[in-house]
């Protein structure tokens, strides 16, 4: 692609002192045909939460796109200005398992090229087609980051067919401030963690005032820092 095209930024900045204030200017060059909406002459996606670039085959990058509603979508774009968007099929096994949430709400979603690994946040909810009438529910059942694989072991093949939940401990410590519809909105890694952002955390009772960020550990999925975002200190 020859324009750089910026679809989503996280910036983690940690430090033990939070009187330090850094200023942080981006910048990137224009491009010509954007922003767009993400849609083709037939589909389009459907409240699209995450997105994460998955490669590049000459003209054409390849993006897998995450539906809050709990759909899959590969979106290619060719020459900067051809859209086209396919949706991923979900094999029996992985229908079943989705048919035990009461509402699959995906967010974030995130591919790592290095290791052939694409991973998924799902929030919890305590409504839906499978709990109609609100009845209380374990949301930690079904919140969480999960890995996911494609047919073949293929990133761009047409059917998702497997999903299991990371098992990220201390479990209490990991959900102690997960509730329906408020799980882990941000979500990234690098070689050595994973960074698990709660969409909002609140001091003052109002909705939200900040967050909390949880750095994990990807060989042992266990938590080594949290952070506090309103203070920029760690979370006791």
């Amino acid at each position: 692609m020859k324009h750089i095209v910026v679809f989503f930024i996280t910036i983690l900045f940690f430090t033990g002192c939070a009187e330090n204030k850094v200023k942080v200017l981006l910048e990137a060059p224009e491009a010509e045909f954007f922003p767009r909406w993400i849609m083709d002459d037939s589909l389009h996606s459907d409240q699209t939460s995450g997105i994460t670039f998955i490669g590049e085959v000459g003209e054409s990058n390849y993006f897998l796109l995450a539906d809050d509603v709990g759909g899959l979508n590969r979106l290619t774009i060719t020459s900067d200005t051809i859209f086209k968007i396919d949706k991923i099929s979900f094999s029996s096994n992985v229908i079943a398992f989705f048919d035990t949430f009461p509402k699959p709400d995906f967010e974030e979603i995130g591919y790592d090229k290095i290791q052939n690994k694409l991973f998924l946040s799902i929030e919890g909810n305590n409504y839906g087609k499978r709990n109609s009438k609100r009845k209380e529910i374990d949301i930690t059942s079904f919140a969480g980051i999960y890995e996911l694989e494609f047919k073949d072991k293929n990133i761009f093949a047409d059917t998702l067919v497997s999903i299991k939940k990371l098992n990220i401990q201390p479990k209490e410590k990991f959900y102690e401030f997960v509730k329906s519809n408020i799980g882990f909105e941000g979500f990234a890694f690098d070689d050595d963690y994973f960074y698990a952002g709660l969409e909002g955390f609140s001091e003052q009772n109002i909705f939200a005032d900040s967050t909390i960020i949880y750095i994990i550990d990807r060989g042992t999925k266990k938590i080594v820092k949290v952070i506090n975002e309103s203070a920029l200190k760690s979370y006791k």
